[in-house]
């Protein structure tokens, strides 16, 4: 059984995404632990860059611009009364 590609996808991150939490309770010692946590660190992050290269170069463009992006300034807040000359 083959999953949709947007399922399939949720499934990747959400068990990417839900096993370094797993870690601090598994039966290894401290130094082990540490270890695994730094590996599915790297892990995910090689996998991320490599969806992203396969997506194609627009995709890589629209996620460095979300993370470059400057915020939107914010609208001054406006003040009772203000503008009010009567």
């Amino acid at each position: 059984m083959q999953l949709p590609e947007k399922r399939g996808a949720r499934v990747g991150v959400i068990f990417m995404g839900a096993s370094l939490p797993v870690v601090p309770f598994l039966p290894f010692e401290n130094g082990e632990k540490v270890a695994v946590a730094g590996g599915l660190v790297i892990v995910a992050e090689v996998v991320f860059w490599l969806g992203a290269v396969l997506a194609g170069p627009e995709a890589v463009r629209r996620i460095r611009g979300r993370w470059l992006r400057k915020p939107d300034p914010a609208p001054e807040p406006s003040r009772p009364g203000a503008g009010d000359d009567e």
